[in-house]
């Protein structure tokens, strides 16, 4: 009997080199619905995995935020990632342009998606305008750290009604069952604190794929979603009663939302007599308000307002526009302080 010859088996790693078009990095282009970024070539990043990148602006008030875009082909969002970097298969980087040394301003966590949800994923984050020097915006590949697409920032000289942090919740009340519960809570307004909505880059989101064995496929005339909430559907409703330290805003929506942190999920713009207040930055810490996640579509926002604070005194009129922010705000620094 004769007895088989050895088997030897090799495995070959093959470094993947992402292709852009001539060798050098490609300019991120400005993008407003997911047609048309759908519609931007895609940069191939070997192993199946294409992404297509995209900004939401690039020009920016000091005070405000744009949204920066990669919408993914081929590529399953991690469970977990490395590096502070990370932005979904690649990796971004914000440094700000003409300041004596380079300075990273704000580096990018890495993605997952929870769920059974498969085909083309959005990853967005937002880039916020701290000062008054431009912002260079660079997407590098995962591992071998080559320079795919650039972009450069520019401050806009146009005045912003920057958005602040609502207030300190100091009592909440939960009535009613789901999905109709309503929250009461007394709010102290606070004087203080330029924030920007933020997005969450954990979780990106589904623009054309399956969830679970739902089909989703987002219309290309549709806004991609913005910083500066312009296609924010039109779900909300606030009343107002009472007066003075008695006055209560009713805030009640159409679909569920999450109730059970108004101050981390309120945004607020003010005016005097007809005037914007814009809003000193805060080194204050607002407390981080754990705990179970309470849905509802119904807030009511007792205000507990020192309107001296604001620099208002009697016989002012005061105005004011909330924003609903889902996934939480970050702050934004002062000019002076970078």
């Amino acid at each position: 009997m004769r007895r088989p010859l050895p088997t030897l088996a090799f495995v070959v790693l093959v470094s993947v080199t992402p292709q852009l078009a001539d060798g050098k990095p490609v300019a991120i282009p400005v993008v407003k619905t997911w047609g048309e970024f759908a519609d931007q070539p895609p940069i191939d990043l070997g192993n199946g995995t294409k992404i297509r990148l995209g900004v939401e602006a690039n020009e920016c008030a000091v005070g405000g935020a744009v949204a920066l875009y990669c919408l993914t082909e081929g590529y399953v969002p991690a469970g977990s990632w490395e590096g502070r970097d990370r932005f979904g298969p690649v990796r971004a980087k914000i440094a700000r342009v003409g300041a004596k040394s380079v300075e990273a301003l704000a580096v990018f966590c890495g993605a997952s998606h929870e769920g059974p949800a498969r085909g083309r994923f959005l990853f967005v984050q937002e880039v916020p305008m701290t000062a008054t020097h431009p912002l260079r915006v660079e997407i590098l590949s995962e591992k071998e750290k080559t320079l795919l697409a650039e972009a450069t920032i520019q401050p806009s000289k146009q005045p912003f009604h920057t958005w602040t942090v609502f207030g300190r919740e100091e009592r909440i009340k939960i009535s009613g069952d789901h999905p109709n519960r309503s929250v009461s809570a007394s709010v102290v307004p606070l004087p203080v604190g330029r924030a920007v909505p933020r997005f969450q880059p954990m979780h990106p989101i589904l623009f054309d794929g399956w969830l679970g064995k739902r089909r989703v496929k987002r219309s290309k005339r549709e806004p991609l979603p913005s910083v500066a909430c312009a296609n924010l559907e039109d779900t909300l409703r606030l009343t107002t009663s009472g007066k003075n330290n008695s006055r209560v805003l009713r805030v009640r929506s159409g679909v569920p939302l999450v109730l059970s942190n108004p101050e981390r999920q309120i945004l607020a713009r003010w005016w005097i007599n007809g005037e914007p207040y814009i809003a000193k930055q805060s080194r204050e810490q607002l407390a981080d308000q754990g705990g179970q996640v309470i849905t509802g579509k119904e807030l009511n926002l007792r205000l507990r307002m020192d309107e001296k604070a604001f620099g208002a005194k009697s016989g002012d009129r005061i105005a004011l526009q909330l924003l609903y922010v889902p996934m939480g705000w970050r702050w934004v620094a002062d000019v002076e302080s970078l």
